[in-house]
């Protein structure tokens, strides 16, 4: 189970997803709590966001593989959440 902890180090570092003919570099721009656990014990909450040139286009909601040096390879429900000035940024929270 993946916590807050192990993406705070990552911060500002890229990330990757790769496609048959094409690789898109996601930048990690900010990692923060949301909320609190739905019950004892349970993962705290927190979302990710994330960067990405939309020059290349833009993903849709949904699950890619997302790959990092140190992380792996992590399966990652990506949410776009709007562009400005030719950049991309998504969102994935961990409930």
């Amino acid at each position: 189970m993946m916590v807050i902890s192990d993406f705070q180090p990552l911060l500002n570092q890229s990330f990757r997803i790769i496609f048959s003919d094409q690789e898109l570099v996601l930048t990690l721009v900010d990692v923060e709590l949301v909320g609190s656990p739905y019950k004892e014990g349970a993962r705290q909450p927190f979302s990710l966001m994330f960067d990405a040139d939309a020059s290349v286009g833009v993903l849709r909601q949904g699950i890619y593989p997302v790959e990092h040096d140190t992380l792996g390879r992590k399966d990652i429900f990506l949410v776009p959440r709007g562009v400005e000035d030719n950049c991309c940024r998504y969102e994935a929270v961990y409930n």
